[in-house]
């Protein structure tokens, strides 16, 4: 099995983010070459090989700016959301169920 190359930089201290299998999980202890990592939504202990385990990108503030910048030019639809993901991220409550 070849393993695909990750140009994110991965940190491995309690608590940082890491995807594995492409879905978000807390790096929680390294044993050598195994990683344990808990998953971020039902909070179960998994242990699997470090080599696996891939970084999550971030952006810069100002980039992040500049993607909402362009989003928020997008249709009605599409700006709904927008605006909802933002009010998440910038940790406000404001959830639209239409």
């Amino acid at each position: 099995m070849e393993r695909v190359s990750s140009a994110v930089r991965l940190e491995l201290r309690p608590g940082e983010w890491v995807l594995w299998k492409a879905r978000p999980f807390r790096f929680v202890s390294l044993h050598g070459s195994t990683a344990s990592i808990r998953d971020s939504v039902n909070a179960e202990l998994h242990e699997m090989a470090v080599a696996d385990l891939r970084g999550v990108p971030s952006l810069p503030p100002e980039d992040f700016a500049q993607q909402l910048d362009r989003l928020r030019t997008a249709s009605d639809p599409s700006w709904s959301l927008v605006q909802q993901r933002e009010s998440i991220m910038e940790g406000g409550t404001r959830i639209d169920a239409s």
